[in-house]
């Protein structure tokens, strides 16, 4: 599962490089919880099943009217050699309001942007760190759209 998921980050790390308008690639059940959240978010534009036997989709990617990606990167934070642990009172000391933190913890898996951390008190190990480019208001509004 993990391995998968790491492919479907670099596959959209490198689309958002090249600029791509959509890729493809194959998913799993986490993956497609991930894409959903992405699609929520307002990070992607949607996707679609290309062949659901196999489990490939095609996600559309989404850009700012400047061209940039929204998806500014996608981080894996802990590894197996080193992993990461954060209180919640550490969590909320950050002070970036746009990032996705993926956070695993005894309760289980949780994907989390800055308010709901503050809001549920969670801490944990963060996994990964999806960070949004910075956009004002009307621009963010726009491109939930």
């Amino acid at each position: 599962m993990k391995n998968l998921l790491l492919n479907n980050f670099a596959s959209l790390k490198t689309s958002h490089l090249s600029k791509l308008t959509s890729v493809y690639m194959y998913v799993n059940g986490a993956s497609l919880n991930l894409l959903k959240i992405f699609e929520k978010e307002g990070l992607i534009r949607g996707f679609k099943y290309v062949d659901t036997t196999k489990g490939l989709l095609c996600v559309y990617l989404k850009y700012m009217p400047t061209g940039n990606s929204v998806i500014k990167d996608l981080l894996c934070v802990s590894t197996t050699k080193r992993r990461l642990y954060l209180k919640s009172k550490q969590l909320s000391k950050i002070n970036d309001t746009l990032n996705l933190y993926f956070i695993s913890n005894k309760k289980g898996d949780y994907i989390l942007n800055q308010a709901s951390v503050k809001q549920l008190g969670l801490g944990g190990e963060v996994k990964y760190i999806v960070k949004v480019n910075n956009l004002n208001h009307n621009l963010r509004e726009l491109l939930k759209k």
